[in-house]
This record gives C-alpha cells, structure tokens and sequence, in this order.
C-alpha cells in the first residue's frame, strides 16, 4: 500500500518541522511550504491526500489558501491550524470550519495531529470526525438563515443589475446586542464565535466574542468603505472597545452565498 501523502503550509519553520517529525515517523509521505503561495503552487503541481495549514500568515492568509484549493479541487482534505492573531484562534478556525476543514487548536499534541490525519486520510465516510462536523453545523445552524437571506440578495441584486456588500463585525460579548439597531442595511443575525474551545490541559475557554451579519443592499466596494469607517466611529463613541469588520462585495468576492461568507 502507498504511502498517504501531506503538504504542510507554515511560516514558522519551528512548526513545519515539528509536524514533519511526527507525520513522517508515522509512516506518511510529507511536502512542506513556508507560505501560501509555495503551497498552492507544490498542490497544483503535485496533488496530495491531505494539507495541513496555519491560518496566519504573511501573503496570502490562511483562509485564502483553503479557498483556492477547495474552489479547484472539491474534494481536498484539510486541516487548518491556528494559535490566533489578535483576536485569538477561535476567528481564524471558526472560518476555517465554515469552509469545511477540520480545525486544531495551537499548541497541539502528537495524538491530536495523528487521530486527525488518520480519520481524514481512511475512506471510511461514518468515522467520528464526520459526526463532530455535523455536530458543529447544527451548532450553527444560523449560517442557513444567513445563506438563506444572501442567496435572496442575490437573485434581487443579479436580476435589477446591483451590487450588494455583505459584512461581518466582531465585537466583544460584554457589548450590548442591541447594537445592530446601529448599523446600515439589515443585520442577519449574530451568534458567539466558535464553540467552546477545549484545550491541552483540559480547560475550557467560552467564546468572548460575538459575531454579526449584515448585508447592505446596492452598494459597491466605495459605499462598504464609507460603512465600515461609520461603525469604526460608531465604536469609538460607544466605546465599543475591539471591533473587527470584515466585507464583501457581491459580485466582484463571490457570486453564491458560500463563496461570500466564506471570505469574511
């Protein structure tokens, strides 16, 4: 039997060969890239059964690279990796899992890479990792009420000609809910991202922030601009505290609702 072949994508070299270490003395076959671009480029010249990638990095980010390879190659398995930015890993995993990867939390163990490599790589489709991602989708079953509106966006916007911005904006759980009532177009709905993240030494960190969906009809890529400026002063003169704003345009990011929420 051939040997199950892995790409790594990482910039620490720290980290690359770690993960080298431990897939190669499991028997696996392993090509390593230190960005996203490299690992693109390594993939499409030579596809392989399983890529593992860090979310953050310098160039093309993480989430960029999960997109590229799951838009050419449907069937691709992934493993996204993240000890977070500023916000924490929980942002970057959390759209990781949206684009259907499975997700580790950094620091990781040996037997947490292993047991995700080996039920990624068998073809059996019923294993446990395939019951945890249904799990995580009913657990979000909010993103169907959010693809569900976008998609009506779509159509309304594709058959009158306009351009519509989706956005994303995270804040702190200690900031009031109500604070939709203060942003432009119509807000989607808003949930704590992520779920329950448990960690090495088996404690458990909640959510602490929370994540809103707003789709602003006939706009462009100008008008999500001027938005994005009016909720950052909105946050200052609410104090607000940390605030994040991620945005799309329809249909210059995406012409589905997966593509669009995908990206941000």
């Amino acid at each position: 039997m051939s040997k199950k072949r892995i790409l790594i994508i990482d910039d620490s070299e720290e980290i690359r060969v770690l993960l080298y270490e431990i897939l190669t003395n499991a028997g696996y076959e392993v090509m390593m890239a230190s960005d996203g671009n490299e690992g693109l480029r390594l993939f499409r010249e030579k596809p392989v059964d399983l890529v593992i990638t860090d979310m953050v990095m310098p160039g093309k980010m993480g989430i960029d690279v999960i997109l590229e390879l799951t838009q050419e190659f449907p069937q691709v398995k992934i493993i996204a990796i993240s000890a977070g930015g500023d916000f924490g890993p929980e942002i970057e995993l959390d759209m990781a899992s949206i684009c259907h990867a499975h997700t580790i939390t950094k620091p990781f163990s040996h037997a947490q890479i292993l047991n995700a490599v080996k039920e990624l790589t068998t073809n059996d489709t019923t294993n446990s990792m395939a019951l945890d991602k249904k799990e995580n989708y009913e657990e979000n079953d909010k993103l169907e009420t959010e693809r569900e509106f976008i998609d009506k966006e779509i159509d309304r916007s594709r058959r009158l000609g306009f351009s519509f911005g989706v956005l994303s904006v995270l804040v702190n759980q200690s900031v009031p809910r109500g604070i939709s009532k203060l942003f432009p177009g119509n807000t989607i709905s808003f949930r704590p991202l992520g779920k329950d993240l448990r960690r090495i030494d088996d404690s458990i960190t909640k959510p602490s922030y929370r994540k809103y969906y707003v789709v602003v009809p006939q706009t462009d890529e100008k008008g999500v601009r001027f938005i994005k400026e009016e909720i950052f002063k909105l946050s200052e003169l609410h104090k607000w505290g940390d605030i994040l704003i991620s945005a799309v345009v329809y249909p210059k990011d995406g012409n589905t609702s997966y593509e669009l929420l995908c990206k941000i």
